[in-house]
């Protein structure tokens, strides 16, 4: 891709997220962005802030973090402008606080960020890894609340949620890698159709599939068609 004629159409960002710095200063920030938007020809200048990434040292108040916040943050602070097909994937292994938590950032709920997202005709991925220390109520309720957030205007889509079961850090990377390279690779080839002048082609009608790598490439096809 950094080789290709759409490298500088083709652009990455990427915003952390954690909790509220109020229950414990050492938490260090509620959201923040690690890149702005970096065309793929110039990624070792992302890849380098990347490596300044690193997990929180204290605990927070909850389980769940606050993801609002940081789509939120990437929703005002990143600069969506000059693209088309506006997608962010949010990576999560937990729920995401909402505004009947008083130390949520945004004091937002599910159907005010859906607002925000399609004001900026922003496309929400959201891929939920699920580990065994997560309990099942408390699958069921994120699970949940991330179908709300990414609901799709798609007959064949109702929202493009992944949830991934995973055992391993390992085996998480590995399926996130290969769900990540689904995405990417669908999206760029509808960016070098649209490039070219050539009309972006509708999806085949097909009922949605159940595996992860698979239903990444299917919800691509749809979100990057209807930006188009």
């Amino acid at each position: 891709l950094a080789q290709s004629d759409i490298a500088n159409d083709v652009s990455f960002a990427v915003v952390a997220y954690r909790n509220n710095t109020q229950y414990n200063p050492k938490i260090e920030y509620v959201s923040k962005i690690i890149t702005p938007f970096t065309p793929v020809g110039n990624r070792a200048q992302a890849e380098a802030r990347l490596g300044d990434m690193n997990e929180a040292t204290v605990s927070t108040h909850s389980f769940n973090e606050d993801a609002f916040a940081g789509i939120k943050t990437a929703i005002d602070d990143l600069a969506w402008s000059p693209y088309s097909i506006r997608v962010a994937v949010l990576v999560t292994d937990a729920g995401a606080i909402r505004n009947d938590d008083p130390l949520s950032g945004t004091g937002l709920n599910e159907e005010e960020l859906v607002d925000l997202l399609a004001q900026k005709g922003i496309r929400l991925v959201v891929i939920h890894l699920q580990s065994p220390k997560n309990k099942k109520s408390r699958i069921v309720a994120n699970t949940r609340q991330y179908q709300k957030l990414t609901t799709v205007g798609d007959g064949n889509v109702k929202s493009a949620y992944i949830p991934l079961k995973v055992n391993s850090t390992a085996s998480a990377s590995k399926l996130f890698v290969r769900i990540s390279e689904a995405l990417v690779d669908v999206l760029t080839k509808i960016v070098d159709q649209a490039s070219k002048g050539r009309p972006v082609q509708a999806p085949v009608k097909a009922a949605a599939p159940q595996e992860p790598v698979a239903a990444a490439g299917y919800m691509a096809e749809r979100l990057g068609y209807a930006a188009y």
